[in-house]
């Protein structure tokens, strides 16, 4: 016979089931979405399109909710703005182009001028990226690599790797980087 402790588990696994089914629901792996003018590649496969397609739709409802809810506090306490999720998970084989969507992501979605933090404003005239690559460090030098090739943005790209004793300190700064890559290894 289950425990009250195994009974509740239980209703919150079917609880949790539900609520990732509701917000699957809706999803269409038909809806593709174009390549990004800045992205220097020739072309996503479509299933790399689907999945910017997903990435970009689950930004604009979170950006989108987030700005209805924000108007009071009380307000966004009571509308369920805690529930956003505003990401995702790409989960294909290795080989498959991650990269290439992420970066796919960050050039179709780049932050305006007004959403800049602190420092995030480039000498061109234009918001920093404002991504930060969390990475093996073995694999910190290959992102960076990707981002310069792949997003070159008039060879305008900043990209900062932020690892070792000399690394930079001030938030202003790694805020006027495009991409800062770093590692969770010391």
């Amino acid at each position: 016979m289950p425990s009250i402790h195994q009974n509740i588990l239980a209703q919150n696994h079917w609880a949790c089931a539900g609520d990732l089914r509701g917000r699957l629901e809706g999803w269409c792996a038909d809806e593709l979405a174009p390549k990004p003018r800045d992205l220097a590649v020739p072309s996503l496969y479509p299933y790399q399109q689907a999945a910017l397609a997903w990435m970009l739709r689950r930004e604009r409802a979170a950006v989108t909710a987030a700005s209805s809810s924000s108007s009071s506090s009380a307000s966004a306490s009571s509308s369920g703005a805690h529930d956003l999720v505003l990401g995702g998970l790409l989960a294909d084989e290795q080989g498959m182009g991650k990269t290439v969507q992420v970066l796919a992501l960050c050039a179709a979605h780049p932050p305006s001028l007004a959403e800049a933090p602190v420092g995030g404003m480039r000498a061109d005239g234009r918001a920093a990226l404002g991504t930060l690559v969390v990475c093996p460090l073995v694999l910190c030098e290959q992102w960076a690599a990707e981002v310069r090739s792949k997003l070159p943005r008039g060879g305008r790209t900043a990209v900062c790797v932020h690892h070792g004793a000399k690394r930079e300190t001030s938030a202003a700064k790694l805020a006027g980087y495009d991409v800062v890559v770093t590692t969770y290894e010391t």
